[in-house]
């Protein structure tokens, strides 16, 4: 994560972190991962920064998108165990590819798990660490995911919630690189 605001890119004459990117333009000019020690506070001790990236006088804050579209979260790929798969987009099918990711990873991602006489609906930790993105509180983040679920599966998912008393569980993010890394 620490390379997200460590490297430097030159765009149009503007210079731009991987951070300034996800956080700056695609996450509507939030704070998160400003520099390198709100990277370590942010992951480190689950720090929340506050104010925003780009100031009222950057010119990169034109760029800064009016609208946050969580399926982002399933496009940006840190080349990690955990992240998303690959893909490649075009900017005419960019929200159908957008949304076809979202599926798969929601399907992919979530899953029940009976543990100890208890039922957790498990979620892969991307979805706690920008929980804000996605939904207002957990139930909202649950019917968020399984939006992206065909109907018999959703069916089934929600009369187990109905059934049971069933608790949210982020499972770890793996930040090992994936195999494209290692290969």
């Amino acid at each position: 994560p620490l390379f997200y605001a460590q490297y430097k890119y030159n765009i149009g004459g503007q210079i731009y972190t991987l951070s300034d990117i996800e956080q700056g333009i695609l996450r509507k000019n939030s704070a998160l991962a400003n520099d390198l020690t709100s990277t370590v506070f942010e992951f480190a001790f689950k720090a929340k920064p506050k104010g925003e990236r780009f100031s009222v006088h950057d010119p990169r804050r034109k760029f800064v998108l009016q609208h946050l579209d969580p399926r982002i979260h399933f496009a940006l790929n840190p080349g990690t165990v955990s992240g998303p798969e690959y893909k490649y987009y075009t900017a005419s099918q960019i929200d159908l590819q957008l949304e076809l990711n979202a599926r798969e990873f929601c399907q992919i991602n979530s899953f029940l798990k009976d543990e100890k006489d208890k039922t957790f609906f498990c979620l892969n930790e991307m979805f706690k660490f920008y929980k804000a993105d996605f939904a207002n509180d957990d139930n909202a983040l649950v019917n968020y995911v399984l939006s992206y679920y065909g109907d018999e599966s959703r069916a089934n998912i929600q009369s187990v919630l109905e059934q049971k008393e069933v608790k949210l569980k982020f499972v770890d993010y793996n930040w090992s690189l994936n195999n494209r890394f290692n290969s």
